[in-house]
């Protein structure tokens, strides 16, 4: 039996220098979203899904799906994420968010294969002049 209802499911990557950003994005879904806040969570799911962390994220997504009703899931990766070795590792910006969108959208697929009811949103998150920039990439924004 479903205790609360819960909306939407964040998993983001635990960088401070996102938290300001990613509260100011999601102020109209706060008290509605749980979040998981990994270091380089979606890297994990798709390189090492058997792990004890990837298992970790997935027993959590578990239970936002089974106990707290959680339909609608939120993905991020963002730029210079240090669990891939920061911006430096793959020399063009271009390729980072290549790869990281790629990650994030096989985390994507195994998540709507595990719960096909999921609806799943994906966004890159990129340092600008003024912060943070919020990009939905690989089929669909928040609703």
């Amino acid at each position: 039996m479903i205790a609360s209802k819960c909306e939407y499911l964040l998993l983001r990557c635990m960088d401070f220098r996102l938290e300001r950003a990613v509260e100011e994005w999601l102020q109209p879904y706060l008290g509605r979203t749980d979040v998981i806040s990994i270091a380089g969570s979606c890297r994990v799911l798709a390189e090492t899904p058997d792990s004890w962390p990837a298992l970790f994220i997935w027993d959590n997504i578990g239970l936002a799906y089974e106990h707290h009703g959680v339909r609608r899931v939120i993905l991020t990766q963002h730029q210079d994420c240090g669990a891939y070795g920061g911006a430096g590792a793959f020399g063009l910006a271009e390729a980072e968010k290549t790869r990281l969108v790629s990650d994030m959208q096989q985390v994507k697929e195994s998540l709507c294969k595990r719960y096909p009811d999921l609806q799943v949103a994906t966004y890159w998150i990129r340092q600008t002049g003024e912060g943070w920039e919020f990009e939905a990439v690989g089929g669909g924004a928040v609703k």
